[in-house]
């Protein structure tokens, strides 16, 4: 078992998932109660980063408003780690990568709180 596995296991035992692991294509993908779907899934091109994403329904105040969607996920808005922003149909994706050696338990708990405020503050904004 490598580092990623190991820490991906360490989360899944840490929400009394035991045996929580990542999937033959890389990824975890969990629906997570009041937050949405957070993907874990090794990127990169040799795979030695994780992105890691949180996806919830676009709020319906930006639908079909395209330019009020980027201005609310402007860099002005001072995010609070480097963050890509998509939007597939109705869903809107934050995410951010990082190196799979700096993958920690804590790192997943502080990324998972900086992806969600992230989209409370679009919430907010509309």
């Amino acid at each position: 078992m490598n580092l990623l596995q190991e820490t991906i296991a360490e989360f899944g035992r840490s929400m009394g998932m035991d045996k929580l692991r990542l999937s033959d294509q890389g990824n975890v993908v969990l629906a997570m109660q009041d937050i949405g779907t957070l993907c874990l899934e090794t990127a990169g091109p040799r795979g030695d980063e994780v992105l890691v994403s949180l996806t919830r329904s676009l709020p319906r105040a930006l639908e079909n408003r395209p330019a009020d969607l980027l201005a609310a996920t402007h860099f002005h808005h001072r995010l609070k780690a480097p963050m890509q922003v998509a939007v597939l149909r109705d869903q809107l994706v934050f995410a951010v990568v990082v190196p799979t050696g700096d993958l920690t338990l804590p790192t997943i708990y502080a990324l998972i709180h900086v992806l969600d405020e992230q989209h409370r503050s679009i919430g907010e904004r509309t």
